[in-house]
């Protein structure tokens, strides 16, 4: 559809070029990187995939699962499984999500870790946030302290 007001089609225009410009670079870029991962990298095969759902209640839901197969000889296949339920209201959101890892790094790791996560939309152009999860590898003939950390934050939306 064309624009009635011919400085605001080029300022448009200027910007996708300009916007276009810096995505072609960076798939220059991003195709070398991995042309350069490729010529020292493993065969490696993953196989996957997730759902979510929104109830119009603000109940969510998300699943997602995974399984990855390299020639790393310690741990052939590494599988994934995690999961998340939510709730939102109004200016609130709260989560709490988990995640299960089987043979990451050697065969017969087990991982996961437990999390809490909290927004707060104070302005259609701010979000405060807040989460903490715990972390933990359980690995045979190992004993590993599990890790706990905190987070809190503010995103800006423009």
């Amino acid at each position: 559809m064309p624009h009635r007001d011919r400085r605001s089609h080029a300022r448009g225009w200027s910007c996708a070029a300009g916007f276009a410009s810096v995505f072609v670079a960076f798939l220059v870029t991003l195709r070398r990187v991995a042309l350069a991962a490729l010529a020292t990298c493993s065969v490696a095969t993953a196989v996957g995939g997730s759902v979510s759902w929104l109830a119009s209640n603000g109940l969510n839901l998300t699943v997602a699962t995974s399984r990855n197969e390299d020639d790393n000889p310690a741990a052939v296949r590494k599988t994934s499984a995690y999961g998340k339920i939510g709730y939102i209201t109004g200016k609130h959101a709260v989560a709490l999500d988990f995640d299960r890892g089987k043979d990451f790094d050697l065969a017969g790791d087990e991982s996961g870790y437990v999390g809490v996560g909290y927004v707060y939309t104070a302005a259609k152009w701010l979000d405060l946030y807040a989460g903490a999860k715990q972390h933990k590898l359980d690995r045979p003939g190992a004993d590993f302290d599990n890790i706990t950390f905190v987070t809190g934050g503010g995103r800006l939306k423009f």
